[in-house]
């Protein structure tokens, strides 16, 4: 790739490494305000973190998520999924193997209307299986909240766990 052609605009900012920095700092934020601007500096980066890399960009998606309560998870997945969906190339497989990251996301926020179909059904029981066998709900900032939000729709859709 050339400096001058669109993807490197930006490229010396090192997004992914500033995206994963805030990130982190919300599991150490308890101040509900300072989590809020730091959710405000997240948002251009992670659109322009699609750009760059969409399987990174579900990742990091997903961890912030489990690091926000939901009410603010819910507000920062929705402007950052319906940005996404503005872009020309948008397609939820983007991703790759990073799409249960990007379903646990949309889950975990409340924001699983915004799932695309059928792309959604495919990964579902993946994701299921990730969340309810695998998850740490105790570490997670409002984890009894997302814990009963998997719950909820894995008895929606009849989703039996495989271990104990």
């Amino acid at each position: 790739m050339t400096p001058s052609t669109p993807r490197d605009e930006g490229m010396n900012d090192d997004v992914p490494g500033k995206v994963s920095q805030l990130s982190h700092r919300l599991e150490q934020v308890e101040d509900a305000a300072e989590r809020r601007a730091l959710v405000e500096q997240l948002l251009p980066l992670m659109d322009a973190y699609w750009d760059r890399h969409p399987h990174s960009a579900m990742e990091m998606l997903e961890c912030t998520a489990r690091r926000l309560e939901v009410s603010l998870a819910h507000a920062f997945v929705r402007k950052v999924v319906l940005g996404w969906r503005q872009k020309p190339g948008y397609d939820p497989r983007a991703g790759g193997a990073a799409d249960h990251c990007y379903l646990s996301a949309l889950i975990l926020s409340e924001n699983y209307d915004l799932a695309d179909q059928p792309w959604a059904s495919e990964v579902l029981p993946r994701t299921l299986s990730k969340e309810l066998d695998y998850s740490r709900f105790d570490r997670m900032r409002d984890g009894a909240r997302k814990e009963a939000i998997v719950r909820g729709i894995a008895a929606g859709v009849g989703y039996v766990r495989r271990r104990g």
